[in-house]
């Protein structure tokens, strides 16, 4: 029995699991290769970088060729076809201010992937130690069978001697069917963190996963409670949106602006026949310049009050999400507290509790006393060592949420 508590090595789980581990950051960094629905929004980034050449150049040259059906007759000759070829320019800076928009909404798209990933390594973590919960809660149940299997031979051997009833053996068998059946139920509910992370990476659901040989107490630097949390992908979301429509404005501006455009044409004249004129046959070419004056202006006004609103809302938004985060991080230092608390109060009840089973277990041994106490505090023993697990777990889990909310990956 004295093994059930080398247990301050239950914090370390040296003998519970094997050798060869996958930490929740080597998972993640798996996912970030495999996981379909991050590979999806880089396709989105890339699109949206595509946008950038297609607003940045200018309008196509238009080239034309005419012919006159019906020749017109001047001075030195007859028309009898035209070339034609015009160019268009937007305002100066306009495409530069098209192609800063487009940069602008890339960043955006950049900033959703950053956010899932965020999303993705605190899905992996949370499954992550609620698995390893369940494993060091079938590794300890497993240990109180083997443990109360022993007790139970002890209580045979003092039934055939006659120094104790049959009475004995039924409760030890009764408590041996209550451990086995909580043995198959924490088996059956490992299978539901498994199928997260296997979701995650986008591989069969049933693939095992190697979990860490010790989770000693997560610990908070004080330094890290006072990281801002605007580094969290979500409130950068914000701000590249609201840069997006502070370039909109930017555009908008351009878009009121006029558009120039030059052009020639260039007409062919056959030479007169019937006469010998100056320049007889010279064929003509004319340089033409267009200008286009936006006069009817409500859009444009209208576009600006659009995008001013706009960045109001992004600004609510964000503050309404950073108020969020500010008081989810605030519930988690709470946790992290109290399992702090439960951890430090559960070392000491199995070291107090383990004291008592062993000069239990000698008057038993010795003299067949104390077998209903015995009994108890090797129930008592068992919940005090799973409840310690749990603190760990709820330590590293609160950890795992104040680094998701200040958007830490580590």
């Amino acid at each position: 029995m004295k093994n059930m508590i080398t247990f301050i090595g239950i914090l370390y789980m040296g003998s519970l699991f094997t050798a060869f581990s996958q930490t929740p950051r080597a998972l993640f960094d798996s996912a970030l290769k495999a996981n379909p629905a991050l590979e999806a929004l880089r396709q989105e980034y890339q699109v949206a970088l595509e946008q950038v050449p297609q607003v940045s150049q200018l309008p196509q040259p238009q080239v034309g060729v005419g012919a006159f059906l019906s020749p017109i007759e001047t001075r030195v000759g007859a028309q009898r076809g035209r070339l034609s070829a015009s160019q268009r320019f937007p305002w100066f800076g306009t495409l530069e201010a098209n192609k800063t928009l487009a940069l602008s909404k890339a960043k955006v798209s950049q900033g959703q992937i950053a956010a899932h990933e965020l999303e993705i390594y605190y899905q992996i973590q949370t499954a992550y130690f609620n698995l390893y919960e369940l494993e060091a809660s079938r590794s300890l149940t497993q240990e109180n069978i083997t443990l109360l299997t022993a007790l139970k031979r002890i209580a045979e051997s003092r039934v055939e001697s006659g120094k104790t009833t049959l009475a004995e053996v039924l409760q030890i068998d009764l408590a041996l069917q209550e451990y086995r059946q909580e043995l198959n139920i924490l088996t059956l509910k490992r299978r539901k963190p498994l199928a997260v992370i296997n979701q995650l990476l986008y591989r069969p659901l049933e693939t095992e996963v190697s979990l860490a040989s010790d989770l000693p107490f997560a610990d908070l630097p004080i330094l890290e409670d006072t990281l801002p949390t605007t580094i969290h992908p979500e409130l950068r979301i914000f701000s590249q949106k609201q840069a997006v429509a502070k370039r909109s404005l930017v555009v908008n501006t351009q878009a009121g602006k006029p558009t120039l455009g030059i052009g020639m044409d260039y007409i062919l004249i056959d030479p007169r026949s019937d006469a010998s004129p100056v320049n007889n046959g010279r064929d003509a070419l004319q340089i033409q310049a267009q200008i286009s004056v936006p006069i009817f202006r409500e859009k444009y006004r209208a576009k600006q009050r659009e995008e001013q609103l706009k960045i109001k809302a992004l600004e609510s938004q964000k503050a309404q999400v950073q108020s969020l985060f500010d008081s989810r991080m605030e519930q988690a230092r709470v946790d992290h507290e109290s399992a702090r608390l439960k951890y430090e109060h559960y070392i000491q009840q199995i070291e107090l509790t383990q004291s008592a089973i062993e000069i239990l277990q000698i008057d038993y041994s010795n003299q067949g006393k104390g077998f209903d106490e015995l009994l108890r505090l090797e129930r008592d023993l068992l919940s005090y060592e799973l409840k310690l697990v749990e603190a760990v777990v709820e330590s590293h889990k609160a950890r795992a949420e104040i680094h998701t909310y200040q958007g830490i990956i580590r």
